[in-house]
């Protein structure tokens, strides 16, 4: 089982290895698709930090 895991790893290091190019070109796509979809939803919702000073304030009223 151990070995099973072990030639594992040194398996996806060699795909990494011989894909490395690829391989940092999809995560920094995913990257900015991520921000993309982040910058969206900032649009979309209102600045929270606002309702909640107002909630802590009432609370301690």
């Amino acid at each position: 089982m151990r070995n099973s895991l072990l030639s594992d790893v040194y398996t996806t290091i060699g795909y990494y290895l011989r894909h490395q190019e690829a391989i940092e070109a999809y995560l920094k796509h995913r990257e900015q698709l991520a921000e993309s979809i982040h910058q969206r939803l900032l649009s979309f919702q209102p600045d929270l930090s606002l309702i909640r000073s107002r909630l802590l304030a009432q609370k301690q009223q």
